[in-house]
């Protein structure tokens, strides 16, 4: 069985530490694209920059043992229920009406490829 350590090392290291340099590089493509340096994308790599600085942190307990098992177990059932949307805390500065539905869908929508069903309706 492995310890509550060496999970929340796999899972730092394999799916939380990988998902922020796959965000980090989107944003930099995005920036890159667009020429777009606004306030907002700037925070949002500050934050993801601590967030990795602090899990790194967390590694280097691990490593040196100086984080205790039960801490462990907290910080991985905090990350799991953080990627799985189940956040406790609630953001009150996050402003929903920010991002609209173009932010969401990049691709145009393509009609032609639901025409068959259609066809389909007018047989009733």
């Amino acid at each position: 069985m492995q310890t509550h350590a060496k999970q929340l090392e796999t899972l730092i290291k394999e799916s939380v530490i990988p998902d922020i340099d796959d965000r980090l590089d989107e944003i930099f493509e995005y920036i890159d694209r667009s020429k777009d340096t606004s306030d907002e994308l700037r925070e949002e790599i500050d934050e993801l920059r601590d967030f990795k600085g602090d899990l790194q942190e967390i590694l280097k307990e691990i490593y040196s043992e100086s984080i205790s098992e039960d801490e462990c177990k907290e910080i991985f059932a905090d990350i799991i229920s953080a990627q799985r949307g189940e956040d406790e805390e609630y953001d009150e500065d996050f402003d929903d009406e920010e991002y609209d539905d173009e932010d969401l869908f990049d691709d145009e929508f393509d009609d032609d490829e639901y025409d068959d069903d259609e066809d389909e309706d007018d047989k009733y």
